[in-house]
């Protein structure tokens, strides 16, 4: 999707990324998992607020990417 929206507006000054942070350790993972033995090792949420401020910056040149965690 991410990819399909960059071309849609290639030209413009829009850029169109994703972020696919994975597991967070967020109430809500732990409600709906509950029996999950990882819960204690899973990033939360303010672990990834740098990979979204790199994205929104000016120093971003990336369009149409998927970021992940390594």
């Amino acid at each position: 999707m991410a990819g399909l929206l960059a071309r849609e507006y290639a030209g413009s000054q829009l850029r169109t990324n994703c972020l696919n942070h994975g597991k967070t350790r967020t109430p809500l993972q732990i409600r709906a998992y509950p029996a999950a033995d990882d819960s204690e090792q899973l990033p939360e949420p303010q672990e990834h607020v740098d990979a979204f401020l790199y994205l929104m910056s000016d120093d971003c040149d990336d369009n149409g990417e998927i970021f992940a965690p390594t």
